[in-house]
């Protein structure tokens, strides 16, 4: 299978662009530990990693077969899907040399991750509200005091309660891809 549509209409870019923007303003651009949780096709990574060109970018995402709440998946489709998107991860990653994969569940990942050690996470993994808990909390302790802690879809119900019983109040930002972000507060 091959995936013929572009991940991110051009609003959306513009949205993680504007968030990227944001960010450099708050924590500058050289030398940031990055880590994105849900790489897919390697589309947001391209835009962290050409904005942050001095930084360092772990993706991290299984690119594995999983499930989400009140959604079915044909699955022999999604495993095709999701092989398709590695292999364009990987040609998106070609040609940015602070981009690194990591295929592997990212409550694995951050487990091998010092806390206080990252600048800017972003959260686009599986959305099951779990899911998106498990790495708030596994993610807040990693990155450091004044980080930012962002991710994607925050008009997704599961994500937006998540997020605000978390957080316990709104985010700092949302952009019109649906990004938001908060600082670390620890």
């Amino acid at each position: 299978m091959e995936l013929t549509h572009k991940m991110r209409e051009s609003n959306q870019a513009q949205g993680l662009l504007e968030l990227c923007l944001t960010i450099k303003s708050h924590l500058g651009d050289d030398n940031l530990q990055i880590v994105e949780i849900g790489s897919y096709c390697g589309d947001s990574g391209a835009i962290f990693a050409s904005t942050f060109p001095g930084s360092t970018l772990n993706c991290v995402d299984p690119w594995e077969q999983y499930t989400e709440d009140d959604y079915t998946w044909d699955l022999n489709k999604q495993a095709l899907e999701l092989q398709a998107a590695e292999k364009l991860f990987e040609s998106v990653m070609e040609r940015f040399p602070n981009m690194r994969k990591n295929k592997m569940p990212s409550s694995q990942y951050s487990s091998l991750i010092e806390d206080n050690s990252v600048d800017f996470v972003y959260i686009d993994g599986n959305h099951q509200y779990s899911s998106v808990k498990e790495d708030l909390v596994n993610w807040s302790k990693k990155v450091k005091n004044g980080g930012i802690i962002a991710g994607h879809d925050y008009a997704f119900e599961p994500i937006t309660r998540a997020l605000n019983e978390y957080f316990n109040e709104p985010p700092v930002a949302t952009f019109m891809d649906g990004s938001w972000f908060y600082f670390n507060k620890k």
